[in-house]
């Protein structure tokens, strides 16, 4: 069964762009063979948990529309291990899957899942 890849960005302003955090994980996503996913972009600082691409990232995760987020680095997604728990359990329970290219995370691997836990 094909994964179903999620790719979330997030820069802080609206002035700023997520063209390179897309470009990087789009190339990532293509050399693994992942040729279908959906973007969550939200323009706001992270330190909101009011962001509605990630809201709504999270309800698509819980009813199983995404078994994998991509991320460009940690930051992107949450500010604090607190907030790492909260949304990993959020979305997935145990069984979700997340990927920081910057940060070198991968629990699509057994060893990321171990990591990551």
């Amino acid at each position: 069964m094909e994964k179903k890849i999620a790719i979330y960005l997030r820069v802080s302003t609206l002035g700023q762009t997520t063209e390179l955090q897309r470009a990087e994980i789009e190339a990532y996503l293509n050399a693994r063979g992942w040729k279908d996913w959906c973007v969550y972009e939200d323009k706001l600082t992270g330190t909101t948990a009011q962001r509605p691409a990630l809201i709504k990232l999270m309800s698509d995760a819980k009813s199983r529309k995404v078994d994998v987020v991509i991320i460009w680095k940690l930051d992107r997604l949450f500010r604090s291990l607190k907030d790492l728990v909260g949304i990993l359990q959020g979305c997935f329970g145990l069984d979700g899957q997340l990927t920081g290219l910057k940060d070198a995370i991968d629990s699509t691997t057994e060893t990321g899942r171990l990591l990551t836990h």
